[in-house]
Parts: C-alpha cells; structure tokens; sequence
C-alpha cells in the first residue's frame, strides 16, 4: 500500500517531531514549550476558546495542555475566565502582553511553515492539504471502512 512498506503514519509522526524540534529551538528565547507555542496560538485564532476546545483540538494531551495553560497565564500571556453561561467551562483570552508578542509569535510560525514546505510547489501543497483533510474527516466520522 505505502511505497518501501514505510507505514504513512510513521512518517507523519517524524515530520511532527521535526516540526516541533525546529520549533523548539525558535521558541527558545521566548521560554516557551512546544504546548505552550499550540495553546498561545489557538487562543490568538480564537479569543476566549475553552480549554476543553484546545484539549479536543490537540488530540488529548490534556495534562500537557493544562500546564501549558498554567504557565501562559503566570507568564502573563493569557487570562482564564470562567465561562458565564456555563461556570464550569474555563475560557482562555489573550492580555496586553500576549498581544504585544502576537506579531513576532505569528512571524516565528510562518519562518518555520515556510522553512519546511520551501521547495514544494503550492500544487503538491494543495494536493497535501485536500489529501489531509479526507484523512482528517474520515478520522473524525470515525470511518476506516470505505
């Protein structure tokens, strides 16, 4: 099925770890973590996003999120809110500070972006990204079969 009998899975989960190596080391005069980056960047899509929402988006990694989360709001990048309608849901908002840092964390994620697809024609970009999508949509109506 998959060309040398390498499993395509196994070389999404490379490309991923390589991803967040690369990541890493940009991340690093910033403090922070891989989780860290994931949580900020989502809260910058989508102000005031619940954390369940982040939980579910990054594939159950709850505890990693919920420290990532932590340390944000004591670094003094995000707040958490309790939710009004429902006070058991914890909303996540960007403060002054993340805001102040949002254009050199959204350049830092484009360098990265850009560094790994350099060379790929945005015709192989655009096949990758509808071929990834079919994945993703079977994986969540959960259909293996057809």
């Amino acid at each position: 099925m998959f060309s040398n009998d390498r499993p395509f899975f196994a070389g999404i989960r490379t490309i991923v770890q390589k991803m967040y190596s690369c990541s890493s080391k940009k991340l690093a005069p910033y403090g922070f973590n891989r989780f860290e980056m994931m949580v900020l960047l989502m809260v910058y899509e989508d102000d005031g996003i619940s954390q369940k929402r982040i939980v579910s988006e990054a594939g159950g990694e709850g505890i990693s999120i919920g420290i990532a989360v932590k340390s944000l709001s004591n670094k003094g990048y995000i707040e958490r809110k309790t939710d009004q309608d429902d006070r058991r849901k914890l909303r996540l908002y960007v403060t002054d500070s993340g805001r102040k840092i949002r254009d050199e964390i959204m350049d830092l994620k484009r360098t990265v972006e850009e560094s790994i697809v350099r060379g790929i024609s945005s015709e192989e970009l655009c096949l990758l990204d509808e071929i990834m999508q079919k994945i993703q949509n079977k994986i969540l109506l959960n259909d293996f079969e057809g």
